[in-house]
């Protein structure tokens, strides 16, 4: 019931290839403590042109509902060392965040987050999109909230659908 840490093991292919794994050392991130990190994700390298890590957090467990979502700055050359960890979500007291996907939403060329957060109330869930704003990451503001409908409280798939020049749907459960 403790506070969430992120670790990183390197090296995985390598041992792999060499048919032992018993030289693997997991390396706890230096990030601020999470309540309860949840689906971390690499962030695709065209969403900031860096290495980077989305930790969606905060979930469910009892008393680990202040969640956020936050993006993990990484070291360009060394995987287990940080640069920053940045809050892009306002504080919303007693929710959590799940999974979320990354996508140019409103057309501006910059891929947004959207995702799913909950309270675990039923038809309270919200499927949220995060506007990536015109600064990125050196933004010191959250990112702008806009909440697409109480229909998400746990996980959401995101798709282009070329077939249909390219709309945007999301499955929200």
């Amino acid at each position: 019931m403790s506070s969430g840490h992120i670790y990183v093991v390197p090296d995985v292919k390598d041992a792999v290839a060499a048919g032992d794994a018993s030289s693997l050392k997991s390396v706890k991130l230096n990030t601020p403590s999470f309540e309860w990190p949840n689906n971390i994700e690499v962030i695709p390298h065209d969403v900031f042109g860096e290495r980077a890590i989305v930790v969606p957090d905060g979930f469910l467990v009892p008393t680990k509902k202040q969640g956020g979502v936050y993006i993990v700055r990484m070291d360009p050359t060394d995987i287990t060392k940080t640069v920053e960890t940045k809050k892009i979500t306002a504080k919303k007291h007693s929710f959590f965040y799940h999974m979320g996907y990354w996508v140019d939403l409103n057309g501006d060329g910059r891929k947004d987050f959207i995702t799913a957060r909950s309270n675990a109330k039923a038809g309270e869930g919200e499927l949220l999109w995060l506007e990536h704003p015109a600064d990125g990451l050196d933004s010191d503001e959250p990112w702008v909230e806009h909440v697409l409908g109480n229909i998400a409280d746990v996980s959401i798939q995101a798709v282009e659908m070329s077939q249909y020049s390219g709309e945007i749907v999301v499955f929200a459960a």
